[in-house]
């Protein structure tokens, strides 16, 4: 997972805390807690949120967890749009 991260890193890319697992009935995000402190370990600061959705109703779900869940990692939400970097979320 670590050159996994620092590949990652190196492109200048974000990882995204996806939430629909949590929808599936499974106990974590994906990545989970632990990929995340790995991610941070190896230089991550950013991350996205996103929800898979793909039914109106599912739009934003559980992004309060998510957004906790950066904030337990260390990590800043950042917002893309049209793979440009719009925005940082402040805390």
């Amino acid at each position: 997972m670590n050159e996994i991260f620092c590949n990652l890193l190196e492109k200048d890319l974000v990882i995204e805390i996806n939430t629909s697992s949590l929808r599936k009935g499974h106990e974590q995000t994906m990545p989970g807690r632990e990929l995340l402190e790995i991610y941070r370990s190896n230089g991550g600061k950013y991350a996205t949120i996103g929800s898979d959705a793909h039914a109106a109703e599912d739009v934003g779900a559980d992004y309060a967890t998510a957004k906790e869940l950066l904030k337990e990692a260390g990590l800043q939400e950042v917002i893309y749009r049209r793979r440009m970097k719009i925005n940082e979320i402040q805390k």
